[in-house]
């Protein structure tokens, strides 16, 4: 009898170690990358909900962002040109640029939604006139996508930023003399 006892005692003290640990574990939150893998991170300031399903879902968006991998350029240039919702939540208007058809000042032109987008189209469908230079220069935290025909006036610069590991239109600039 004293033998069961023990074993009882023991099995109980076992088991609430466990459950203590369990506990720890599910305390820790959880931080989601970008493409839904997840870390185990032990700040206590980060909020983590359970929406039903298999997912956790972050609370915290500056501190998603900080984990957030960068963005790749080519990718996010990609999607840009041929996604139009995409574009329009990577531009912050109004838009500070240069465009050579103002009537008003061309520098330190500002671009609204609409009259980029006209200008945009054109700009898009690049690949199909042969004339068209493409060339795009990234570096760090910024990155030029240039459009241009050789000795024909016709220059056309978009300026992007790295902002929280993801890429936005700050600056459009077109020439067309």
């Amino acid at each position: 009898m004293k033998i069961n006892l023990i074993v009882f005692v023991l099995l109980v003290l076992f088991s609430s170690c466990k459950n203590e640990k369990r506990e720890d574990v599910s305390k820790a939150e959880t931080i989601l990358d970008s493409f839904g893998s997840s870390e185990v991170n032990q700040n206590k300031n980060v909020i983590v909900e359970n929406n039903g399903d298999t997912h956790l879902t972050s609370k915290n968006t500056a501190l998603d962002k900080q984990f957030q991998k960068i963005e790749h350029f080519d990718e996010f240039l990609s999607r840009f040109i041929k996604d139009s919702v995409f574009r329009y939540n990577r531009i912050k208007f109004p838009m500070v640029g240069f465009n050579s058809d103002s009537e008003t000042s061309s520098d330190n032109y500002v671009w609204t939604r609409e009259d980029w987008a006209f200008y945009f189209e054109e700009d898009k469908n690049h690949e199909k006139n042969e004339n068209i230079i493409s060339e795009i220069l990234v570096e760090k935290t910024r990155a030029n996508w240039r459009l241009y025909i050789k000795d024909s006036g016709y220059d056309v610069t978009y300026q992007f930023e790295l902002n929280t590991n993801i890429w936005y239109l700050t600056s459009y600039s077109h020439k067309n003399f």
